[in-house]
């Protein structure tokens, strides 16, 4: 139930290779509600490749750590849960602050089912918190034009699904890369800085300084004149660089990222595309040939 991906840990639940039926439980220790300061949780979740797979989250407040499941009264809570097509990986979705003050000390329980006439179909978990004082979001940017380009946090609010992909224009400073060679200890981790080997994406956020990974987002270079000219191998100079980018908003290392990027603009205003390679004209006549089969 434990999984690890760019870096980042987190538990998952899946019908994969199980050859059968799966149902799952993830229950946390008893939270003492009653003595906490927020009395609230909150977490997040992703599904992936979701068909015949269902993901419930429950309280308990009399289990005592029983393996028999039945003998406990378990109260369904309404959660805001993520959601995938079945040949592909959701977003993850934050549940909002889940409130428990009428709940009292309790158990919050994750139950899994997959399905057994299904191969594929699960959840993953993170970021499980309690009695943490509510973060206030903040605010995202921009409409994702050229003029009005979205800022890294509606880039991430805005991501579209599999195949049905939102092409917008998101503005942000080049700010490092995601390390991608196998065996290195921070492959698939956000690294802050130019690279000498990495040419395949960007790392771009609100601030030329910033050194949160977490309020960065991850770019793809597609293999033409955009990779030539933004890779953090060849260009260190464009480190800490404003950049507008024209591209579709999808998951990339699993989380929300920025794939398929046809154009670009270092002041928001001259756009740089594909060069024109020109329309080929009429060529000149061949005179005196003889033109037969051979």
């Amino acid at each position: 139930m434990y999984n690890e991906f760019s870096g980042n840990s987190y538990a998952n639940m899946s019908v994969y290779k199980a050859e059968g039926a799966r149902e799952a439980w993830l229950i946390t220790p008893m939270l003492d509600v009653k003595e906490a300061t927020h009395k609230s949780i909150s977490f997040d979740t992703r599904a992936d490749h979701l068909e015949g797979a269902t993901l419930e989250v429950f309280s308990c407040t009399n289990y005592d750590g029983g393996s028999d499941l039945s003998k406990y009264t378990w109260t369904k809570l309404d959660v805001k849960l993520s959601t995938a097509p079945a040949d592909g990986y959701g977003n993850w979705v934050s549940s909002g602050d889940i409130d428990l003050s009428e709940t009292g000390n309790c158990v919050i329980a994750f139950k899994y089912v997959g399905h057994a006439d299904t191969k594929k179909g699960g959840f993953s978990i993170d970021n499980f918190k309690f009695n943490q004082e509510p973060e206030v979001p903040e605010e995202g940017k921009g409409t994702g034009t050229l003029e009005d380009p979205y800022d890294i946090i509606n880039a991430k609010a805005n991501q579209g699904e599999k195949d049905n992909k939102i092409m917008k224009w998101t503005k942000g400073y080049i700010v490092g890369f995601i390390e991608t060679k196998d065996g290195d200890p921070n492959n698939g981790k956000v690294v802050f800085g130019t690279s000498d080997h990495v040419k395949t994406n960007l790392v771009i956020a609100n601030s030329a300084d910033e050194a949160d990974a977490s309020k960065t987002i991850a770019v793809q270079l597609p293999a033409n004149f955009v990779r030539d000219d933004l890779n953090l191998v060849d260009n260190k100079g464009k480190l800490k660089t404003e950049v507008w980018l024209n591209g579709s908003l999808e998951a990339y290392f699993g989380k929300p990222g920025i794939k398929s990027v046809d154009s670009y603009s270092l002041d928001g205003t001259n756009v740089v595309e594909a060069p024109d390679t020109g329309i080929i004209g009429e060529g000149t006549p061949i005179n005196g040939a003889d033109l037969t089969d051979t």
